[in-house]
Protein backbone atom coordinates (compact mmCIF):
# COMPACT_ATOMS: atom_id res chain seq x y z
CA UNK A 1 0.00 0.00 0.00
CA UNK A 2 1.50 3.62 -1.13
CA UNK A 3 2.16 6.20 1.32
CA UNK A 4 0.50 9.72 0.82
CA UNK A 5 3.88 11.14 -0.06
CA UNK A 6 4.07 8.33 -2.43
CA UNK A 7 1.15 8.82 -4.29
CA UNK A 8 2.06 12.74 -4.41
CA UNK A 9 5.33 12.15 -5.76
CA UNK A 10 3.83 10.07 -8.08
CA UNK A 11 0.97 12.06 -8.97
CA UNK A 12 0.64 13.89 -12.85
CA UNK A 13 -2.76 15.05 -13.19
CA UNK A 14 -3.76 18.26 -11.40
CA UNK A 15 -1.50 20.25 -9.68
CA UNK A 16 -0.83 19.82 -6.16
CA UNK A 17 0.35 21.94 -2.91
CA UNK A 18 2.00 19.97 0.59
CA UNK A 19 4.01 20.65 2.93
CA UNK A 20 6.36 17.89 3.89
CA UNK A 21 5.60 17.86 7.58
CA UNK A 22 1.96 17.34 6.13
CA UNK A 23 2.30 14.12 3.96
CA UNK A 24 4.52 12.75 6.84
CA UNK A 25 1.74 13.14 9.87
CA UNK A 26 -1.09 12.19 7.42
CA UNK A 27 -0.23 8.73 6.85
CA UNK A 28 0.10 8.66 10.65
CA UNK A 29 -3.04 10.04 11.36
CA UNK A 30 -5.60 9.22 8.21
CA UNK A 31 -4.03 5.26 7.98
CA UNK A 32 -7.01 4.12 10.57
CA UNK A 33 -9.45 5.24 7.93
CA UNK A 34 -7.58 4.30 4.26
CA UNK A 35 -9.80 0.90 4.58
CA UNK A 36 -13.22 2.34 5.75
CA UNK A 37 -16.16 3.41 3.95
CA UNK A 38 -15.71 7.20 5.26
CA UNK A 39 -17.14 10.40 4.13
CA UNK A 40 -14.16 13.65 3.48
CA UNK A 41 -15.36 17.08 3.21
CA UNK A 42 -12.21 19.36 2.09
CA UNK A 43 -12.68 23.28 2.40
CA UNK A 44 -10.41 24.83 -0.29
CA UNK A 45 -9.35 22.94 -2.98
CA UNK A 46 -7.28 25.43 -5.10
CA UNK A 47 -7.11 23.06 -8.42
CA UNK A 48 -8.48 20.00 -7.18
CA UNK A 49 -5.25 18.21 -6.91
CA UNK A 50 -6.37 16.93 -3.30
CA UNK A 51 -9.62 15.53 -3.87
CA UNK A 52 -8.07 13.13 -6.73
CA UNK A 53 -5.14 12.21 -4.58
CA UNK A 54 -7.90 11.49 -2.05
CA UNK A 55 -9.68 9.23 -3.81
CA UNK A 56 -6.37 7.09 -4.25
CA UNK A 57 -5.80 7.13 -0.93
CA UNK A 58 -9.65 5.84 0.16
CA UNK A 59 -10.44 3.63 -2.33
CA UNK A 60 -13.09 2.87 -0.48
CA UNK A 61 -14.40 6.37 0.52
CA UNK A 62 -18.37 6.87 -0.36
CA UNK A 63 -18.48 10.84 -0.65
CA UNK A 64 -15.37 13.19 -1.42
CA UNK A 65 -16.30 16.71 -1.09
CA UNK A 66 -14.63 19.31 -2.16
CA UNK A 67 -16.06 23.27 -0.94
CA UNK A 68 -13.88 26.57 -2.51
CA UNK A 69 -15.05 30.18 -2.84
CA UNK A 70 -13.37 30.51 -6.46
CA UNK A 71 -15.86 30.07 -8.98
CA UNK A 72 -13.16 28.72 -11.10
CA UNK A 73 -13.16 25.60 -8.82
CA UNK A 74 -16.87 24.81 -10.44
CA UNK A 75 -15.57 24.32 -14.17
CA UNK A 76 -13.56 21.55 -12.42
CA UNK A 77 -13.55 17.89 -14.01
CA UNK A 78 -13.49 14.80 -11.96
CA UNK A 79 -13.16 10.93 -13.43
CA UNK A 80 -14.06 9.70 -10.26
CA UNK A 81 -18.02 10.30 -9.39
CA UNK A 82 -17.52 9.85 -5.46
CA UNK A 83 -16.27 14.06 -6.11
CA UNK A 84 -18.05 16.55 -5.87
CA UNK A 85 -16.97 20.39 -5.87
CA UNK A 86 -19.88 23.04 -3.95
CA UNK A 87 -18.91 26.62 -4.72
CA UNK A 88 -19.64 29.12 -1.76
CA UNK A 89 -18.14 30.83 1.14
CA UNK A 90 -17.81 28.04 3.90
CA UNK A 91 -18.82 30.12 6.39
CA UNK A 92 -22.81 30.63 4.72
CA UNK A 93 -25.27 29.15 5.76
CA UNK A 94 -26.50 28.50 2.42
CA UNK A 95 -22.94 26.96 1.61
CA UNK A 96 -23.17 24.64 4.43
CA UNK A 97 -27.03 23.60 3.25
CA UNK A 98 -25.52 22.85 -0.02
CA UNK A 99 -22.58 20.57 1.64
CA UNK A 100 -25.25 18.73 3.47
CA UNK A 101 -27.14 17.77 0.65
CA UNK A 102 -23.87 16.05 -0.80
CA UNK A 103 -23.47 14.54 2.88
CA UNK A 104 -25.26 14.69 5.73
CA UNK A 105 -21.79 13.95 8.07
CA UNK A 106 -18.09 13.48 7.69
CA UNK A 107 -15.10 10.87 9.15
CA UNK A 108 -12.93 13.46 7.92
CA UNK A 109 -12.94 17.48 7.35
CA UNK A 110 -9.84 19.27 6.28
CA UNK A 111 -9.82 23.20 6.51
CA UNK A 112 -7.38 24.35 3.63
CA UNK A 113 -9.59 27.87 3.17
CA UNK A 114 -9.06 31.18 3.74
CA UNK A 115 -6.63 30.65 6.98
CA UNK A 116 -7.76 33.73 8.56
CA UNK A 117 -8.69 33.50 12.39
CA UNK A 118 -12.25 34.29 11.71
CA UNK A 119 -12.96 32.33 9.08
CA UNK A 120 -11.36 29.19 11.08
CA UNK A 121 -13.22 29.69 14.02
CA UNK A 122 -16.85 29.96 12.20
CA UNK A 123 -15.76 26.81 9.92
CA UNK A 124 -14.81 24.74 13.33
CA UNK A 125 -18.13 25.80 15.08
CA UNK A 126 -19.83 25.26 11.97
CA UNK A 127 -18.88 22.01 10.67
CA UNK A 128 -17.37 20.22 14.11
CA UNK A 129 -21.12 19.15 14.60
CA UNK A 130 -20.93 17.37 11.62
CA UNK A 131 -18.11 15.21 12.32
CA UNK A 132 -19.11 11.60 13.54
CA UNK A 133 -17.71 9.83 16.34
CA UNK A 134 -14.08 8.75 15.67
CA UNK A 135 -13.48 11.09 13.08
CA UNK A 136 -11.28 13.60 12.69
CA UNK A 137 -11.39 17.55 12.18
CA UNK A 138 -7.81 19.06 10.78
CA UNK A 139 -6.91 22.54 10.58
CA UNK A 140 -3.94 23.58 7.90
CA UNK A 141 -1.73 26.47 7.68
CA UNK A 142 -2.04 27.72 11.76
CA UNK A 143 1.21 29.45 10.72
CA UNK A 144 -0.71 32.28 9.27
CA UNK A 145 -2.50 32.93 12.71
CA UNK A 146 0.93 34.63 14.11
CA UNK A 147 0.29 37.03 11.40
CA UNK A 148 -1.46 40.27 11.39
CA UNK A 149 -2.49 40.15 7.65
CA UNK A 150 -4.49 36.86 8.41
CA UNK A 151 -6.35 38.39 12.09
CA UNK A 152 -3.56 36.84 13.96
CA UNK A 153 -0.15 37.60 16.57
CA UNK A 154 1.87 35.48 18.94
CA UNK A 155 -0.52 37.16 22.07
CA UNK A 156 -3.58 37.72 19.85
CA UNK A 157 -6.68 36.86 22.55
CA UNK A 158 -8.66 35.67 19.27
CA UNK A 159 -6.28 34.32 16.53
CA UNK A 160 -7.05 30.71 15.69
CA UNK A 161 -4.39 29.24 17.31
CA UNK A 162 -5.48 31.11 20.85
CA UNK A 163 -9.16 29.37 19.91
CA UNK A 164 -7.66 25.93 19.86
CA UNK A 165 -5.56 26.70 22.96
CA UNK A 166 -8.67 27.58 24.90
CA UNK A 167 -10.41 24.33 23.14
CA UNK A 168 -7.68 22.03 25.15
CA UNK A 169 -8.99 23.69 28.60
CA UNK A 170 -12.59 22.57 27.20
CA UNK A 171 -11.26 19.12 27.31
CA UNK A 172 -10.66 19.10 31.13
CA UNK A 173 -14.02 20.88 32.08
CA UNK A 174 -14.80 18.68 34.77
CA UNK A 175 -11.60 20.05 36.81
CA UNK A 176 -12.01 23.65 36.70
CA UNK A 177 -13.92 23.83 40.52
CA UNK A 178 -16.17 26.22 39.16
CA UNK A 179 -19.67 27.04 38.25
CA UNK A 180 -18.53 28.38 34.80
CA UNK A 181 -20.45 26.58 31.36
CA UNK A 182 -18.05 25.64 28.93
CA UNK A 183 -19.40 28.23 26.54
CA UNK A 184 -18.53 30.95 28.83
CA UNK A 185 -14.96 29.71 28.27
CA UNK A 186 -15.23 30.94 23.92
CA UNK A 187 -17.88 33.49 25.08
CA UNK A 188 -15.51 36.35 23.17
CA UNK A 189 -15.01 34.39 21.00
CA UNK A 190 -18.84 34.10 19.94
CA UNK A 191 -18.72 37.93 20.62
CA UNK A 192 -15.37 39.07 18.19
CA UNK A 193 -16.90 36.72 15.20
CA UNK A 194 -20.52 37.30 15.87
CA UNK A 195 -21.21 33.69 16.06
CA UNK A 196 -23.07 31.12 18.31
CA UNK A 197 -21.83 27.78 18.87
CA UNK A 198 -23.61 24.64 19.74
CA UNK A 199 -23.59 23.32 23.48
CA UNK A 200 -22.97 20.11 22.61
CA UNK A 201 -19.62 20.60 21.12
CA UNK A 202 -18.06 20.65 24.79
CA UNK A 203 -18.63 17.65 25.32
CA UNK A 204 -17.66 15.73 22.35
CA UNK A 205 -13.93 17.06 22.02
CA UNK A 206 -11.93 14.14 22.79
CA UNK A 207 -8.25 15.72 22.34
CA UNK A 208 -6.38 18.42 20.43
CA UNK A 209 -3.09 17.43 18.59
CA UNK A 210 -0.69 20.66 17.83
CA UNK A 211 1.76 19.82 14.85
CA UNK A 212 3.91 22.65 13.04
CA UNK A 213 0.74 24.38 11.58
CA UNK A 214 -1.64 22.10 12.13
CA UNK A 215 -4.15 21.32 14.56
CA UNK A 216 -5.81 17.89 14.75
CA UNK A 217 -9.25 17.88 16.88
CA UNK A 218 -10.87 14.26 17.53
CA UNK A 219 -14.24 14.05 18.27
CA UNK A 220 -16.03 11.09 20.22
CA UNK A 221 -18.88 10.30 22.77
CA UNK A 222 -18.94 12.65 26.51
CA UNK A 223 -18.55 9.40 28.20
CA UNK A 224 -15.81 8.32 26.38
CA UNK A 225 -14.05 12.42 26.93
CA UNK A 226 -13.87 11.80 31.14
CA UNK A 227 -11.81 10.84 33.60
CA UNK A 228 -13.66 7.92 34.51
CA UNK A 229 -13.08 5.80 38.04
CA UNK A 230 -10.04 5.53 39.62
CA UNK A 231 -8.35 2.30 39.11
CA UNK A 232 -6.07 1.21 41.71
CA UNK A 233 -4.33 -2.98 40.90
CA UNK A 234 -2.09 -5.06 43.22
CA UNK A 235 -2.20 -5.68 46.81
CA UNK A 236 1.20 -5.11 48.38
CA UNK A 237 1.29 -0.99 49.41
CA UNK A 238 4.64 -0.96 51.30
CA UNK A 239 5.40 2.46 50.44
CA UNK A 240 2.10 4.45 49.37
CA UNK A 241 -0.56 3.01 51.77
CA UNK A 242 -4.52 3.27 51.08
CA UNK A 243 -4.35 3.41 47.82
CA UNK A 244 -6.79 0.66 47.36
CA UNK A 245 -9.42 2.17 49.10
CA UNK A 246 -9.74 4.72 46.25
CA UNK A 247 -10.40 2.45 43.76
CA UNK A 248 -13.56 2.82 41.25
CA UNK A 249 -13.82 6.12 42.93
CA UNK A 250 -14.26 9.81 40.83
CA UNK A 251 -12.02 12.57 41.06
CA UNK A 252 -13.01 15.10 43.61
CA UNK A 253 -12.52 18.74 42.38
CA UNK A 254 -11.80 20.88 44.77
CA UNK A 255 -13.96 24.42 44.98
CA UNK A 256 -11.84 27.03 42.76
CA UNK A 257 -13.84 30.06 43.07
CA UNK A 258 -11.64 32.18 45.15
CA UNK A 259 -9.03 31.38 42.97
CA UNK A 260 -8.35 34.49 41.00
CA UNK A 261 -7.10 32.94 37.78
CA UNK A 262 -10.22 30.84 37.81
CA UNK A 263 -12.86 32.55 38.69
CA UNK A 264 -12.09 35.82 36.85
CA UNK A 265 -14.46 36.26 33.97
CA UNK A 266 -12.88 36.76 30.85
CA UNK A 267 -8.92 35.50 30.16
CA UNK A 268 -5.87 38.13 30.63
CA UNK A 269 -5.70 38.45 27.01
CA UNK A 270 -9.41 39.30 26.26
CA UNK A 271 -8.96 41.74 29.55
CA UNK A 272 -6.28 43.38 27.83
CA UNK A 273 -7.52 43.67 24.31
CA UNK A 274 -10.60 45.00 26.62
CA UNK A 275 -8.78 47.71 28.34
CA UNK A 276 -6.70 48.99 25.68
CA UNK A 277 -9.87 50.05 23.97
CA UNK A 278 -10.60 51.59 27.11
CA UNK A 279 -8.01 53.50 26.70
CA UNK A 280 -7.75 54.51 22.98
CA UNK A 281 -11.13 55.66 24.17
CA UNK A 282 -9.72 57.55 27.38
CA UNK A 283 -6.66 58.92 25.48
CA UNK A 284 -9.20 60.54 22.78
CA UNK A 285 -11.24 62.00 25.91
CA UNK A 286 -7.91 63.17 27.23
CA UNK A 287 -7.54 64.60 23.70
CA UNK A 288 -10.37 66.41 23.44
CA UNK A 289 -10.26 68.24 26.97
CA UNK A 290 -6.63 69.47 26.16
CA UNK A 291 -8.13 70.92 23.38
CA UNK A 292 -10.82 72.74 25.25
CA UNK A 293 -8.14 73.58 27.95
CA UNK A 294 -5.33 75.24 24.97
CA UNK A 295 -9.31 76.71 23.50
CA UNK A 296 -10.16 78.16 27.07
CA UNK A 297 -6.08 79.31 27.65
CA UNK A 298 -6.74 81.50 24.56
CA UNK A 299 -10.00 82.75 25.39
CA UNK A 300 -8.30 83.48 29.24
CA UNK A 301 -5.44 84.66 27.33
CA UNK A 302 -7.45 87.46 24.92
CA UNK A 303 -9.48 88.65 28.20
CA UNK A 304 -6.48 89.67 30.62
CA UNK A 305 -5.51 91.45 27.31
CA UNK A 306 -8.42 93.19 27.13
CA UNK A 307 -8.11 94.10 30.68
CA UNK A 308 -4.70 95.19 30.21
CA UNK A 309 -6.13 97.77 27.67
CA UNK A 310 -8.78 98.80 29.79
CA UNK A 311 -6.50 99.58 32.79
CA UNK A 312 -4.27 101.31 30.09
CA UNK A 313 -7.07 103.51 29.03
CA UNK A 314 -7.93 103.91 32.46
CA UNK A 315 -4.06 105.10 33.43
CA UNK A 316 -4.80 107.62 30.63
CA UNK A 317 -7.85 109.10 31.67
CA UNK A 318 -6.10 109.25 35.78
CA UNK A 319 -3.28 110.91 33.84
CA UNK A 320 -5.17 113.79 32.23
CA UNK A 321 -7.58 113.92 35.17
CA UNK A 322 -4.18 114.76 37.32
CA UNK A 323 -2.79 116.80 34.59
CA UNK A 324 -5.78 119.07 34.49
CA UNK A 325 -6.22 119.52 38.05
CA UNK A 326 -2.34 119.82 38.15
CA UNK A 327 -2.07 123.13 35.54
CA UNK A 328 -1.67 126.25 36.40
CA UNK A 329 -5.17 127.56 34.74
CA UNK A 330 -7.07 124.93 37.01
CA UNK A 331 -5.04 126.29 39.81
CA UNK A 332 -5.67 129.80 38.99
CA UNK A 333 -9.65 129.26 37.97
CA UNK A 334 -9.89 127.70 41.46
CA UNK A 335 -11.47 130.60 43.18
CA UNK A 336 -14.01 130.93 40.49
CA UNK A 337 -14.95 127.65 40.54
CA UNK A 338 -15.31 127.97 44.13
CA UNK A 339 -17.80 130.85 44.03
CA UNK A 340 -19.43 128.96 41.04
CA UNK A 341 -19.77 125.82 43.27
CA UNK A 342 -20.89 127.92 46.72
CA UNK A 343 -23.47 129.83 44.19
CA UNK A 344 -25.10 126.58 42.64
CA UNK A 345 -24.84 124.81 46.10
CA UNK A 346 -26.71 127.46 47.41
CA UNK A 347 -29.23 127.35 44.50
CA UNK A 348 -29.46 123.77 45.40
CA UNK A 349 -29.91 124.85 48.83
CA UNK A 350 -33.46 126.80 48.15
CA UNK A 351 -34.53 123.66 46.04
CA UNK A 352 -33.78 120.97 48.77
CA UNK A 353 -37.77 121.51 50.09
CA UNK A 354 -39.23 121.13 46.77
CA UNK A 355 -36.65 118.20 45.84
CA UNK A 356 -37.68 116.55 49.49
CA UNK A 357 -41.38 116.88 48.70
CA UNK A 358 -41.41 115.74 45.18
CA UNK A 359 -39.23 112.42 46.28
CA UNK A 360 -41.24 111.92 50.28
CA UNK A 361 -44.33 111.73 47.82
CA UNK A 362 -46.12 115.47 49.26
CA UNK A 363 -46.39 117.23 52.47
CA UNK A 364 -47.61 114.02 54.22
CA UNK A 365 -45.45 111.25 53.69
CA UNK A 366 -42.14 113.41 53.38
CA UNK A 367 -41.98 113.62 57.67
CA UNK A 368 -43.07 110.24 57.60
CA UNK A 369 -40.00 108.91 55.38
CA UNK A 370 -37.31 111.16 56.78
CA UNK A 371 -38.19 109.87 60.77
CA UNK A 372 -38.37 106.45 58.67
CA UNK A 373 -34.53 106.97 57.91
CA UNK A 374 -33.46 108.73 60.98
CA UNK A 375 -35.02 105.75 62.35
CA UNK A 376 -32.77 103.27 60.28
CA UNK A 377 -29.31 105.43 59.67
CA UNK A 378 -29.47 108.39 62.06
CA UNK A 379 -28.31 111.69 61.33
CA UNK A 380 -25.40 110.23 58.25
CA UNK A 381 -28.32 108.52 56.38
CA UNK A 382 -30.44 111.97 56.24
CA UNK A 383 -27.09 113.52 54.92
CA UNK A 384 -26.56 110.57 52.37
CA UNK A 385 -29.55 111.45 50.85
CA UNK A 386 -29.58 115.26 50.98
CA UNK A 387 -26.05 114.79 49.20
CA UNK A 388 -27.26 112.32 46.49
CA UNK A 389 -30.59 114.41 45.95
CA UNK A 390 -28.72 117.36 45.48
CA UNK A 391 -25.44 116.02 43.62
CA UNK A 392 -28.88 113.83 41.14
CA UNK A 393 -30.27 117.20 40.49
CA UNK A 394 -26.77 118.40 39.50
CA UNK A 395 -25.98 115.54 36.79
CA UNK A 396 -29.98 115.03 35.26
CA UNK A 397 -30.90 118.36 33.92
CA UNK A 398 -32.25 116.66 30.83
CA UNK A 399 -35.19 116.14 29.32
CA UNK A 400 -37.71 113.09 28.93
CA UNK A 401 -38.49 111.44 26.11
CA UNK A 402 -41.93 109.92 26.55
CA UNK A 403 -42.47 105.93 26.37
CA UNK A 404 -43.16 105.04 23.10
CA UNK A 405 -43.52 101.61 21.06
CA UNK A 406 -39.55 101.12 20.44
CA UNK A 407 -37.81 99.19 17.89
CA UNK A 408 -35.07 96.76 19.64
CA UNK A 409 -31.87 98.02 17.18
CA UNK A 410 -32.87 101.48 17.74
CA UNK A 411 -32.96 101.11 21.14
CA UNK A 412 -29.88 99.79 21.32
CA UNK A 413 -28.24 102.30 18.72
CA UNK A 414 -30.02 105.25 20.40
CA UNK A 415 -28.58 104.06 24.24
CA UNK A 416 -25.23 103.78 23.12
CA UNK A 417 -25.12 107.22 21.69
CA UNK A 418 -25.96 108.72 25.08
CA UNK A 419 -23.86 106.61 26.66
CA UNK A 420 -21.03 107.63 24.30
CA UNK A 421 -21.81 111.46 24.69
CA UNK A 422 -22.16 111.07 28.84
CA UNK A 423 -18.85 109.43 29.01
CA UNK A 424 -17.24 112.48 26.61
CA UNK A 425 -18.96 115.08 29.00
CA UNK A 426 -17.57 113.46 31.88
CA UNK A 427 -13.90 113.40 30.83
CA UNK A 428 -14.16 116.85 30.11
CA UNK A 429 -14.38 117.36 33.75
CA UNK A 430 -18.16 118.86 33.99
CA UNK A 431 -18.65 116.64 36.99
CA UNK A 432 -15.64 115.08 39.12
CA UNK A 433 -16.17 112.96 42.09
CA UNK A 434 -14.10 110.56 44.47
CA UNK A 435 -13.86 108.33 42.18
CA UNK A 436 -11.49 108.14 38.38
CA UNK A 437 -15.10 107.52 37.10
CA UNK A 438 -18.14 106.18 38.10
CA UNK A 439 -19.74 102.94 35.57
CA UNK A 440 -23.43 103.17 34.59
CA UNK A 441 -25.44 100.23 36.80
CA UNK A 442 -27.90 98.79 33.98
CA UNK A 443 -31.36 97.22 36.13
CA UNK A 444 -33.59 95.62 33.58
CA UNK A 445 -37.03 94.87 34.73
CA UNK A 446 -39.86 92.98 32.21
CA UNK A 447 -43.11 93.72 33.67
CA UNK A 448 -46.88 91.87 32.73
CA UNK A 449 -49.85 92.31 34.89
CA UNK A 450 -47.56 93.21 37.88
CA UNK A 451 -49.04 94.62 41.17
CA UNK A 452 -48.89 98.25 41.27
CA UNK A 453 -47.56 98.34 45.01
CA UNK A 454 -44.51 96.35 43.53
CA UNK A 455 -43.63 98.21 40.55
CA UNK A 456 -43.80 101.24 43.41
CA UNK A 457 -41.30 99.56 45.55
CA UNK A 458 -38.84 98.10 43.14
CA UNK A 459 -38.41 102.40 41.98
CA UNK A 460 -38.20 103.31 45.45
CA UNK A 461 -35.56 100.97 46.64
CA UNK A 462 -33.57 101.90 43.73
CA UNK A 463 -33.87 105.97 44.38
CA UNK A 464 -33.09 105.15 47.78
CA UNK A 465 -29.62 104.11 47.05
CA UNK A 466 -26.21 106.10 47.82
CA UNK A 467 -24.90 105.06 44.22
CA UNK A 468 -26.80 107.53 41.43
CA UNK A 469 -25.03 106.69 38.40
CA UNK A 470 -27.83 104.03 37.23
CA UNK A 471 -30.45 103.52 34.69
CA UNK A 472 -33.62 101.29 35.08
CA UNK A 473 -34.76 99.55 31.73
CA UNK A 474 -38.12 98.72 31.95
CA UNK A 475 -40.37 96.12 29.60
CA UNK A 476 -43.92 96.70 29.24
CA UNK A 477 -44.53 93.18 27.58
CA UNK A 478 -47.95 94.53 26.06
CA UNK A 479 -49.97 94.75 29.81
CA UNK A 480 -53.56 94.42 29.88
CA UNK A 481 -53.81 96.82 32.66
CA UNK A 482 -54.09 100.19 31.74
CA UNK A 483 -53.45 101.50 35.50
CA UNK A 484 -50.02 99.64 35.01
CA UNK A 485 -49.25 101.64 31.60
CA UNK A 486 -50.38 104.82 33.58
CA UNK A 487 -47.97 104.36 36.48
CA UNK A 488 -45.22 103.08 34.56
CA UNK A 489 -45.20 106.40 32.44
CA UNK A 490 -45.96 108.67 35.34
CA UNK A 491 -42.43 107.32 37.37
CA UNK A 492 -40.16 107.62 33.94
CA UNK A 493 -41.60 111.60 33.53
CA UNK A 494 -40.86 111.92 37.52
CA UNK A 495 -37.22 109.94 36.88
CA UNK A 496 -34.99 110.67 33.55
CA UNK A 497 -33.11 107.30 34.82
CA UNK A 498 -35.94 105.67 34.06
CA UNK A 499 -36.38 103.93 30.42
CA UNK A 500 -39.24 102.25 29.35
CA UNK A 501 -40.22 100.61 26.32
CA UNK A 502 -43.62 99.07 25.64
CA UNK A 503 -43.90 95.88 23.45
CA UNK A 504 -46.22 96.18 20.24
CA UNK A 505 -47.41 92.39 21.16
CA UNK A 506 -46.72 90.10 24.29
CA UNK A 507 -44.14 88.32 23.19
CA UNK A 508 -43.10 86.45 27.31
CA UNK A 509 -40.60 86.94 29.71
CA UNK A 510 -37.61 86.13 26.98
CA UNK A 511 -38.51 88.71 24.23
CA UNK A 512 -38.80 91.21 27.03
CA UNK A 513 -35.71 90.84 28.72
CA UNK A 514 -34.21 90.70 25.15
CA UNK A 515 -35.10 94.23 24.47
CA UNK A 516 -34.62 95.38 28.07
CA UNK A 517 -30.96 94.04 27.60
CA UNK A 518 -30.68 95.93 24.32
CA UNK A 519 -31.99 99.02 25.79
CA UNK A 520 -29.32 98.64 28.72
Amino acid sequence: MRSLAELYNQHEGKTSDKWELYLREYDRLLSPYRESSISLLEIGIQNGESLEIWSQLFANAKKLVGCDINQACGDLAFSDPRISVVIGDACAEQTKNAITKQSKSFDLIIDDGSHKSADIVKTFLLYFPMLREGGVFVVEDLHCSYWQEFEGGLFYPHSSISFFKTLADLVNYEHWGVSKTPASLISGFEKKYDITADDQIFSQIHSIEFLNSVCVIRKESKPNNELGKRVVIGKHDDVVQGMLASSGKRNKVADQSLNAWTSMENSPAEQYEDLSQAVTERDGEIANLNQAVTERDGEIANLNQAVTERDGRIQNLTNKIHKIRSSISWRVSAPVRWVGWGIRRVKNLSRLPSIALKRGGGVKNTPRKVLDLYRREGISGIRRRIAWALNYEMSSQKSHTAAILLDPKEVARDVFANQQAELTSELAGSVITELPYQPLVSIIVPVYDTPLKWLRRTVESLQEQFYANWELCIVDDCSPKEDQRRLLNEMAKSDPRIRLAVMPANGGISAASNLALEMA
